[in-house]
């Protein structure tokens, strides 16, 4: 617990990185973009780290958070970053596009929104 608010800045500072690099980037550009896919997902990856080292006495001050939700896109980061997709290696991610976009414009990865 004593090291908590050390990964809570932590998330924020990521969040805040990947909301700042996701800023007027479709999904399209993300797709093509190799430099914002990865910075992006290695901020996703960093929140997920940093909540998972949370004590549960935080998680459990804080139950508005989806700590679930917010572990499974880690999950889905680091898939997509050790595959290295890339569209230069013919290698492509099947995201479904109805539940990992945001459905009000169509820009960013579901993950966005539990930042």
């Amino acid at each position: 617990m004593r090291r908590d608010p050390s990964y809570l800045l932590d998330m924020l500072s990521s969040a805040r990185d990947a909301v700042e690099f996701a800023a007027e980037l479709t999904f399209h550009e993300f797709e093509q973009s190799l430099l914002h896919r990865n910075a992006i997902l290695k901020s996703i990856e960093i929140i997920g780290e940093a909540a998972s080292r949370l004590s549960d006495e935080t998680k459990e001050t804080h139950p508005e958070i989806e700590w679930r939700k917010m572990l499974a896109c880690v999950t889905i980061s680091s898939t997509a970053i050790s595959a290295s997709i890339t569209p230069e290696s013919g290698r492509s991610f099947n995201w479904n596009q109805s539940s990992h976009r945001k459905q009000s414009d169509n820009s960013y990865p579901a993950c966005q929104e539990n930042i």
